[in-house]
């Protein structure tokens, strides 16, 4: 049986959710074993990045079995809970790491394991440890990872990075060199997640000139620059065939706009609010005006939809 993208993203998941200390075999699947029950209980806390990547991955009940008690919101109000270790899964951001220190000051877990979704640069690690050494509570934090896996995982042969409206910001005629430039950097260190999550170093290919051919470089840059660091994803990428990943612009890419294929999923994503595999409609009743009902669609789960 193939093993998409979407379950080796969720191997890095569970890994996550058990203090990154269980090796699992993604290849067996028992990973998704449906009569595991974790005897460790935890609290999940992630901004809202991180919450669409694993909302695709796992619902509420799966995420119990895994000794997930509570899942929250880092920029929520949270109650201490002093006596449960707490397992962080946020984007690298200096929002964040204010948070996290506000949390190890108000002393709201008894330990607290830090897992960023992308690459962690040095720079930001630094004003990590200058942060949490002020609270005088660090000793709390156990572990630090960065996990390589920005981007979200729709279906098994579908992934997103989740970037609103990219198209428009990258030909918009009022978007200086520097923000393109970052907009660039920002998909290559995005696909990055996505080749290392599938352990995978890719051949690539892209058309000449053009925004395509940017993140083409970047990319490679990047997987050449992770390649010679001694604590790499790519563990096993070179024993086997490598893939071919084709970056294309949509202005080249004409016809997967124009296609429209007729099934469930289409006609849902046509005429109602469909997001991360989430679709919204508006209750119409006059009791309930400006109300709306949330499903969650999953095409491993309902053959119909897609």
């Amino acid at each position: 049986m193939a093993i998409s993208l979407r379950d080796y993203q969720r191997k890095i998941v569970l890994q996550m959710l058990n203090f990154n200390t269980q090796s699992l075999d993604v290849k067996s699947k028992d990973f998704l074993d449906e009569n595991y029950w974790s005897d460790q209980w935890k609290v999940l806390i992630y901004d809202r990045t991180c919450r669409d990547i694993i909302s695709t991955l796992f619902n509420v009940s799966q995420l119990r079995k895994q000794g997930v008690t509570l899942h929250l919101l880092i920029e929520s109000e949270r109650e201490p809970i002093p006596d449960v270790p707490a397992i962080y899964f946020i984007e690298q951001t200096n929002q964040n790491i204010d948070r996290i220190a506000s949390d190890l000051k108000k002393g709201l877990y008894q330990s607290v394991h830090l897992n960023f979704s992308g690459k962690v640069e040095r720079a930001f690690l630094e004003e990590l440890a200058i942060k949490t050494l002020q609270t005088g509570k660090v000793q709390v934090i156990k572990k630090v990872f960065d996990q390589h896996m920005h981007f979200i995982s729709l279906e098994d042969n579908l992934f997103s990075l989740g970037m609103v409206d990219s198209y428009l910001s990258y030909n918009s005629p009022f978007l200086d060199d520097i923000a393109i430039q970052k907009l660039m950097d920002k998909i290559a260190k995005d696909l990055l997640s996505v080749m290392t999550s599938f352990d995978a170093v890719p051949i690539i290919r892209t058309p000449k000139a053009g925004p395509s051919q940017m993140v083409a470089e970047k990319l490679s840059k990047l997987i050449s620059d992770h390649i010679n660091e001694k604590r790499n994803f790519f563990k096993g990428a070179f024993a086997h065939n490598r893939p071919l990943l084709v970056i294309l612009d949509r202005t080249a890419d004409l016809a997967t706009p124009l296609r429209h294929v007729s099934t469930y999923q289409a006609l849902l994503d046509d005429v109602l609010e469909h997001r991360v595999n989430r679709v919204t409609v508006s209750l119409q009743e006059a009791s309930q005006a400006n109300k709306h009902k949330i499903y969650d669609v999953d095409m491993e789960k309902d053959s119909f939809y897609a």
